[in-house]
């Protein structure tokens, strides 16, 4: 038996971030409704799509079940692509905080749009 990772079927996007020789790699996100055993959850993580005529994919995703544990992994990642700034632009730590804050900010109007489309998948999803 081999390990397939998590059914794509639950997908709401997928953004790709590297290429490989065998696999394109995403970094994706899902939505798995409420069953029988388990309360929904927001899974995010990394997808791997075979380039090969098999078109196999392995979704490797972390699994939110309490949005506030989630809004805790989104403060770590903005303190990451901060720091990440800091390191890649050669910029004091406090000065690529502002600068991503200040992009983030700038999301305010594109985020509502994504918002209402995860809504629609996630209630499309749960039936």
């Amino acid at each position: 038996m081999s390990h397939v990772g998590l059914r794509t079927r639950w997908i709401v996007h997928a953004i790709k971030c590297d290429e490989g020789e065998k696999y394109d790699r995403y970094f994706a996100i899902a939505y798995l409704p409420r069953t029988d055993r388990y309360d929904d959850c927001v899974a995010v993580g990394s997808l791997e799509v075979s380039k090969g005529l098999d078109g196999k994919e392995f979704f490797n995703p972390a699994k939110f079940y309490d949005p506030e544990r989630m809004e805790d992994a989104i403060a770590h990642m903005i303190a990451a692509l901060a720091a990440f700034r800091a390191v890649r632009h050669g910029l004091d730590p406090a000065q690529a905080f502002h600068r991503t804050m200040n992009r983030i900010e700038s999301l305010r109007t594109y985020i509502p749009a994504l918002v209402e489309k995860y809504h629609r998948a996630m209630r499309a999803a749960s039936g």
